[in-house]
Order: structure tokens, then sequence, then C-alpha cells
């Protein structure tokens, strides 16, 4: 019972100094590093609404043919 009571107080401790309130947020640096796949992803949103809508014609297309 005695190592167990020790490993939870290790855990305590060390889980305790991770939370220091002297910690200023970390901001996240603008470079093109960050920047390039930000805009990759904008562009495959553009691009997935065009096909959307596309397929979306293609459909309407289909329906007045059949009846």
């Amino acid at each position: 019972m005695k190592p167990i009571i020790s490993v939870l107080v290790m855990l305590f401790s060390i889980s305790m100094t991770g939370c220091n309130k002297d910690d200023k947020p970390v901001k996240a640096a603008d470079s093109a590093a960050l920047k390039a796949p930000l805009e990759a992803l904008e562009k495959s949103r553009q691009v997935n609404g065009v096909v959307q809508e596309a397929a979306k014609q293609q459909r309407e297309a289909i329906d007045e043919q059949a009846q």
C-alpha cells in the first residue's frame, strides 16, 4: 500500500509543479510555415464548395431528365 501512496504523492507533486501562475501564454509565430497550410486549407474549402455546387446541378439535371 505504501508504494501506491508514494507514487500518488509524486504524481500530484509533478502535476502541481506544472501549474504555475507565472506562465504566460505562448503566441504563435506569424511565419510562412504556418501561413502556407492555412492558405491551402482555405483553397480546398473553396474548391469543395465548387464541387458540391456542380454535384447539385448534376443531380437536378438527372432528376429533370428522369421525369
